[in-house]
């Protein structure tokens, strides 16, 4: 599962976006997955809707019809150290999973130690 899950991972970053140098999915451990892309937040935010949408087919394991869901945490700018960059993604992540969003953009406000702080929802 863990393969066929990296495989459409795989397919929406190169496929849906020409495959440009720098673009990298890497599986960070258990069922965690980081996608890294070099543009624009915007993109980011397109690829991750794509991300979520190719998880949402069912996958067939000989036989067996499993279903997978996604959190997403988004994180970006410029000239920041990349383990700040991925902590903020996790932060993102972790508030999508507890909201049940989908994908979550991280803000100051998620590292608030205000436990209702906020991340910025896609749709918003």
């Amino acid at each position: 599962l863990l393969r066929l899950v990296a495989d459409r991972l795989r397919g929406v970053v190169r496929d849906g976006r020409g495959g440009r140098d720098g673009d990298v999915v890497a599986r960070l451990g258990g069922d965690e997955f980081a996608v890294l892309l070099a543009g624009h937040e915007r993109e980011a935010l397109l690829v991750a809707e794509r991300a979520v949408a190719a998880l949402e087919a069912p996958f067939d394991l000989g036989g067996v019809v499993v279903r997978v869901s996604a959190a997403v945490g988004v994180a970006g700018a410029d000239g920041i150290p990349l383990d700040e960059l991925v902590r903020r993604a996790d932060v993102a992540m972790y508030r999508s999973k507890g909201a049940a969003s989908g994908v979550v953009v991280h803000t100051v406000a998620l590292d608030a130690p205000d436990q209702h702080a906020r991340g910025t929802p896609v749709d918003a």
